[in-house]
């Protein structure tokens, strides 16, 4: 089921939709009925006024993925999704200022997306999402990250938090993320990066193109051998990228700078 450039007062999606699509379409409310037991298993929402996350959404037992872009949500409950045990995506854009977590039960959790709003921290119990295997807080304004929020997260294999305001990445105590694969800190405000207490023994790749750094300590000792570290746009110290390299590969994708 598709809507599109529709106006509506009430909208009341049909239980035995698979797929239900609105885009580019104005609605006074959003509405599942608690008693009615739905098939839908995708929502797709694009320029809709969703301020709010519809009552009764937990009535979607059969729902897999919830994206919704372009709305004007600020605030955003993962309670609202609670005992959604088939739920495997959520993907919200545009205006999220703030994200709860709480205890909540998301068994199948494996992608949460936030990329595109205005979101400065990430919350300090976002591990409660223990199955989470990609995570994306990208082009968001994020300034400090303390990296053992991520405690917890044993499945994640892709964590994104490039294109943010960022200064400092600090690690008080020793972050341990056995999965991970790829982290992503391109375009942000880098100056210093140590990656002492990092454990990540099945680190691919690290992007840290266009940042203003000019060498992350401890990487040679912490990181895999021949782990891919992307490191355009920064001005290296020329010593420290030599030592570095005989370690990781270093890929700046142009000539060396430093």
């Amino acid at each position: 089921m598709w809507i599109r450039d529709s106006n509506f007062g009430r909208l009341a999606p049909n239980p035995k939709v698979a797929i239900l699509r609105i885009s580019d379409t104005n609605f006074t409310k959003l509405i599942f009925d608690k008693t009615d037991t739905y098939q839908t298993q995708r929502i797709y929402l694009k320029n809709v006024p969703l301020d709010a996350i519809p009552k009764n959404l937990n009535a979607m037992q059969n729902l897999v993925s919830f994206v919704a872009k372009e709305i004007p949500l600020q605030k955003f409950n993962l309670s609202q999704f609670n005992g959604l045990n088939k739920l495997q995506r959520i993907t919200i854009s545009n205006s999220l200022t703030s994200i709860a977590i709480g205890a909540v039960d998301l068994p199948a959790l494996i992608s949460l997306n936030f990329h595109s709003n205005q979101i400065q921290k990430v919350p300090r119990d976002i591990a409660t999402l223990k199955s989470l295997e990609m995570l994306n807080f990208c082009f968001n304004k994020i300034t400090h990250l303390d990296m053992s929020v991520f405690n917890g997260l044993d499945f994640l294999q892709d964590l994104k938090i490039s294109h943010n305001p960022l200064l400092i990445i600090n690690s008080p105590t020793t972050v341990n993320l056995p999965a991970l694969q790829h982290l992503h800190l391109q375009h942000s405000h880098l100056e210093r990066l140590d990656v002492a207490l990092w454990h990540m023994p099945k680190l691919a790749s690290m992007n840290l193109n266009w940042n203003n750094l000019t060498q992350v300590n401890n990487l040679e000792r912490q990181f895999p051998k021949r782990a891919i570290v992307y490191a355009a746009g920064n001005t290296w110290n020329c010593t420290w990228l030599n030592e570095a390299a005989k370690v990781v590969v270093i890929d700046q994708q142009d000539r060396p700078r430093c």
